[in-house]
């Protein structure tokens, strides 16, 4: 996608804008509100250095980011010596989050400049154009660590070594940095309890906070550099250093207090000089994500002697509980700051005045003198004023994955509400309105859930901000019950995808359903009730048949298909397993007398657990067919894939380095590492990609709880066949076979099962996902007991 100035609400006209909104004179109509809204187009982009791409562990680390954001849609770009490079290719792609992949190596004060300059100069206004992050870690491990960790965090618990409103949270404790061994603990039953100690008591105490109570939370301010954070604003009570990379407070004995700090927390340094900032991979930060467990941590990179960067995010993240998550706050504090350098003079929003060391803020202050050098416009007030404001501007730096949800738990309902609704093609409505009388801390805000090409928009508040992101009503600080701020706006969605959803009428789906045959027909009929708005899809797939060995095949597939699955696949996807499938069945050794159930159940499904859905027939098919037809027998046949496979695609065998343990065939060759899981996955499908008939086994656990194994089952003359993946080994040798000989088929945990696609009864055993309970399951155990291959 390419972009012009015409893309965007030109600067100056932004500025006009903010100056002076249309009046609003519009209403909004009942059936407006009834449109559906388009998909977004790709929105996650990783930027990645050409040696960080290609660094093992960080290249796992880049590949665990394309994972788990594909179905956002993921682009990777790299650069040679600086983020500045990807100006021109992000300008024209603008993702709504940015996730910078950087080794500790790379970090520093120019690296940090050069990422504020990127994520603010990549259109023709001037608010920030991403939700951005750095990805790093002392190791990639702990890159890898952040990464992986997926589910939103709902803030209940919170520490800290400065005060802490405390209704915000259901448990609290902080420690006071104005006075020597006071802290406060909001327990869970509500019970407020004050205690006053000793200077001695408050380094200990911080390090409990965090290793014991494992807070959500953690919230710092104080005196700090890159290398320690002094506890205590008014008072010494030791300090917080790093030893081999791990955070370690010192008590004012020299105790050592080391901090080990797993549970996923988000830690914000709202008040403290420098703690972002990276010197060596013993700095503060990288402690912080690594010992400290934090997941997401924003602090400064310089020092703070304005504050407005810190507090600022810090407000609008914790004043309105459950409003906003982190990498939001960070980003419409942001916003707030800009607008009130433009209200002193727009110039100002996109003035750059170079790099500054972190403690030479007198440097900063004689260039931008030197800037507005003969301007009687200025105060001495407003000159402070814009002088706090554009250090804090490019100050602050945000760590971790700028699309992780960790948001405070919403603690009542809210006092306003933010709707959109698209009116029409190129007519967009915001409406804020107020349930109740609130005084805001901050003005209110949405973020659209789709960038738009802005136009123009119509508004009632003077001084409303309409991004091509989000709107923002900045001077809007009291609400009275019953208010509505409505703002229009003109535009179009950057990528306007079609509506995938094919419509089906009752009749049309019935006719197609009496295609199936009988012995499937009732199942699918129910199951098409369960697909929602995608039976349009499943149901196209049965049209598309144009034989009886399709309709077969496809109402297999439908009868037993996961709920999951009904709701989301395509009739593409469907439709090119299917095909893939039968063409197999026909062309090769392996599958042509295979009896009529095992090639429904162990050639034809396009999933084993819980990984991804994809297209993996075709590929696979085309790489490894011709040289298995050249073999002796199906043994030598699946050897020999188990050989090349991992050759052809450059994977090893690693337990942590991959992203993920169900990884699907793509994410496997991506990241060129998976876990015994994933091997196995990614050989059973070729297995059936070439015909032969093969499935997942597995134990969640040995009988001695030495830990879980997956490997793979071929059903070869009747008869099946384990084999290890990332093996030499032929059929039913493997390292593991004395531990399965004791398996337990009394109990789940300790069992041999092996998948099905058709419901058994019984369900695979997930130890990586237990609540999962969708797949089905065959116990075997009894079969490696007795140490043979057979059913």
């Amino acid at each position: 996608m390419k972009s012009d100035w015409t893309a965007h609400v030109s600067y100056s006209a932004a500025l006009a804008l903010v100056s002076a909104a249309v009046v609003f004179t519009s209403t909004l109509r009942a059936d407006e509100e009834t449109q559906m809204v388009p998909a977004p187009h790709d929105d996650y982009a990783i930027l990645v250095s050409e040696e960080t791409a290609q660094t093992d562990g960080w290249k796992q680390v880049v590949s665990a980011l394309r994972t788990f954001h594909r179905d956002q849609g993921v682009e990777t770009y790299t650069w040679q010596q600086s983020p500045l490079e990807l100006r021109d290719e992000l300008t024209s792609d603008l993702p709504q989050y940015v996730g910078i992949v950087a080794r500790p190596e790379e970090l520093g004060r120019p690296f940090f400049w050069d990422v504020r300059r990127l994520v603010r100069s990549l259109d023709d206004d001037p608010w920030p154009d991403v939700q951005w992050g750095i990805v790093t870690g002392r190791t990639w491990e702990t890159a890898m660590r952040n990464v992986v960790t997926r589910e939103p965090l709902v803030i209940r618990r919170a520490a800290a070594g400065t005060s802490l409103p405390i209704d915000q949270f259901d448990e609290v404790i902080w420690w006071d940095e104005g006075v020597a061994g006071r802290s406060v603990e909001k327990q869970s039953d509500g019970t407020v309890v004050e205690s006053v100690g000793t200077a001695a008591d408050t380094m200990p105490g911080i390090v409990s906070s965090l290793n014991v109570f494992q807070p959500d939370l953690f919230f710092s301010s104080g005196r700090a550099t890159q290398n320690d954070w002094r506890v205590g604003y008014e008072f010494k009570a030791g300090a917080f250093k790093v030893r081999d990379g791990a955070l370690v407070g010192i008590g004012l004995d020299r105790t050592e207090y080391p901090v080990d700090s797993k549970n996923p927390k988000v830690w914000l340094a709202a008040g403290n000089c420098l703690l972002g900032d990276v010197e060596s991979k013993d700095s503060m930060a990288l402690a912080i994500l690594g010992s400290a467990g934090a997941t997401q941590f924003a602090g400064y990179g310089g020092v703070t002697w304005y504050g407005r960067a810190g507090w600022g995010t810090s407000d609008w993240f914790l004043s309105d509980p459950g409003r906003w998550n982190l990498t939001e706050a960070f980003m419409l504090n942001q916003v707030q700051l800009l607008h009130e350098l433009i209200k002193i003079d727009p110039q100002l929003a996109t003035l750059d005045l170079g790099n500054f060391a972190p403690r030479e803020d007198e440097v900063f202050r004689a260039a931008l003198e030197t800037h507005f050098e003969g301007k009687e416009t200025f105060t001495e007030e407003s000159f402070e004023q814009v002088l706090g404001h554009l250090w804090d501007r490019d100050v602050m730096i945000m760590y971790g994955d700028p699309a992780w949800d960790a948001r405070l738990a919403a603690k009542t309902a809210p006092a306003w509400d933010a709707r959109v609704h698209r009116a029409s093609d190129d007519r967009w409505h915001v409406v804020f309105t107020a349930e109740d009388d609130v005084e805001l801390s901050r003005p209110p805000a949405v973020i659209l859930p789709h960038r738009l090409r802005v136009r123009s928009f119509e508004s009632q508040s003077t001084d409303a901000i309409v991004s091509d992101t989000f709107v923002m009503l900045p001077d809007v600080r009291v609400m009275q019950a019953g208010d509505v701020h409505h703002v229009v706006i003109e535009g179009e969605p950057w990528e306007l995808s079609e509506l995938r959803t094919v419509r089906r009428t009752d009749q049309e789906t019935a006719a197609q359903v009496e295609r199936i045959p009988e012995t499937y027909r009732v199942l699918v009929a129910d199951q098409l009730e369960r697909a929602g708005d995608n039976r349009g899809a499943l149901v196209a797939a049965i049209e598309a048949c144009d034989s009886e060995a399709c309709l077969r095949a496809t109402g297999f597939l439908l009868a037993y298909m996961p709920e999951r699955d009904l709701q989301s696949l395509s009739t593409e996807f469907l439709t090119g397993h299917v095909r893939e499938a039968l063409l197999v069945r026909t062309e090769s050794p392996y599958c042509r007398d295979v009896p009529e159930d095992v090639f429904l159940n162990e050639v034809l499904p396009y999933a084993f657990v819980g990984e991804r859905r994809e297209a993996w027939r075709t590929p696979l098919r085309e790489a490894f067919m011709e040289m298995v037809l050249d073999v002796k027998s199906q043994e030598a046949a699946v050897k020999l894939l188990n050989d090349k496979l991992w050759k052809a695609y450059g994977i090893t065998y690693h337990p942590s380095k991959r992203p993920k343990t169900d990884q699907s065939p793509s994410e496997t060759i991506d990241c060129g590492v998976a876990s015994c899981t994933g091997l196995s996955i990614i050989l059973a499908d070729a297995c059936r990609a070439v015909g032969i008939p093969a499935r997942l086994a597995g134990v969640p656990m040995w009988h001695n709880n030495s830990g879980n194994h997956t490997w793979i089952e071929v059903w070869d003359d009747g008869r099946w066949h384990f084999i290890e993946a990332f093996s030499s080994d032929g059929y039913d040798r493997a390292w593991w076979s004395a531990h399965a000989h004791k398996a337990d088929g009394a109990q789940p945990r300790y069992a041999v099962w092996a998948t099905s696609y058709k419901p058994t009864g019984s369900t695979f055993p997930l130890e990586w996902d237990p609540s999962d309970t969708a797949v089905p399951a065959v116990n075997v155990t009894e079969r490696y007991q007795a140490g043979t291959s057979e059913d």
